[in-house]
């Protein structure tokens, strides 16, 4: 199996300053709308080339990577399996559980879904505590896959999430959940992951390390 990572890769058409967040004034617009244009016509390319997944991430204030939201992943959605990787802690898992609902169906039930922490940088771009990053996101993961599978409407008064009334529309067209990964290489992920019954993800690091982490999380779910 093959995928290809989409960035929306922007080029600047000058040096950047050297800070965080990149002032908004620095973007320029024809930079911006040919990162797109290319990200849809590299996309189209890989599904030329018979890849498996087109997958696409979010990230917050980044000049170099322009996902902020989930908007890129309909652009094939009819045409190709794709992934949907959100950072977890900064998004409302309700709204969440609907987009990618809605994106599974669209796609014909195509739809691959990775969750991730993000990185600790981009947890003040909705004035979030990075240390309460790990329990956000385990908390928004196990609420989406609530209200995936919850067939009644539920209240949910959780530490970092409380609604009166969940009852998500539309449901995934896969049934009873779409193909799901929990993104991560620490065993706070892999608890999580065989907790639920669900796949683990692992990126960015060197094999003897996948290794270890891999086989806790076997060994885990297992028991």
């Amino acid at each position: 199996m093959f995928t290809y990572f989409e960035t929306g890769r922007y080029y600047a058409p000058s040096d950047l300053p050297q800070q965080w967040p990149m002032p908004a004034g620095t973007y320029n617009l024809e930079a911006g709308s040919r990162a797109f244009r290319g990200m849809v016509k590299r996309s189209r390319y890989a599904e030329e080339l018979e890849f498996d997944w087109v997958s696409v991430s979010e990230h917050h204030y980044p000049p170099r990577i322009l996902t902020p939201p989930r908007p890129t992943s309909p652009r094939s959605a009819q045409h190709q399996d794709r992934t949907a990787r959100a950072d977890r802690p900064q998004s409302n898992p309700v709204l969440l559980a609907e987009e990618m609902a809605m994106l599974d169906t669209m796609a014909g039930g195509r739809l691959i879904v990775g969750m991730l922490r993000g990185t600790s940088n981009e947890m003040p771009t909705y004035d979030l505590n990075p240390e309460e990053s790990r329990e956000r996101t385990d908390e928004g993961m196990e609420l989406i896959l609530r209200a995936w599978k919850e067939p009644q409407p539920f209240g949910w008064q959780g530490r970092h999430f409380h609604y009166r009334t969940v009852s998500v529309w539309p449901k995934p067209l896969q049934q009873p959940l779409p193909p799901m990964y929990a993104l991560g290489t620490s065993r706070e992920a892999s608890d999580f992951a065989a907790r639920n019954h669900i796949s683990l993800g692992v990126l960015f690091g060197p094999f003897d390390s996948m290794g270890r982490v891999t086989s806790y999380y076997k060994q885990e779910y297992a028991r």
